[in-house]
């Protein structure tokens, strides 16, 4: 669950979220992005990808995580919002 009470599913296996999250010692059972900030860029349109061995779907307003072009996947807009702070620089 976010912190605005919607559940999140993320369909990813157990090795790439531990690479991706960890879990706050402060608050057992919460998890936070590893790593420094990250970039995205917002989708104008639908786009259907290949993302951790699935296809996904995400809705226009979404975003796609660019910072690894080697590792990019894409997050609802309502996700992102959840999930996400955004810092301009």
């Amino acid at each position: 669950m976010d912190s605005n009470g919607n559940k999140n599913e993320w369909i990813m296996d157990d090795r790439t979220f531990r690479k991706k999250y960890e879990e706050d010692i402060n608050h057992p059972g919460i998890y936070k992005p590893v790593g420094g900030p990250q970039k995205f860029m917002k989708l104008t349109e639908p786009v259907t990808v290949q993302q951790w061995g699935q296809e996904m779907n995400v809705d226009k307003g979404g975003y796609i995580n660019v910072t690894d072009p080697k590792d990019m996947y894409v997050i609802s807009g309502r996700d992102f919002c959840d999930t996400y702070k955004i810092i301009k620089s």
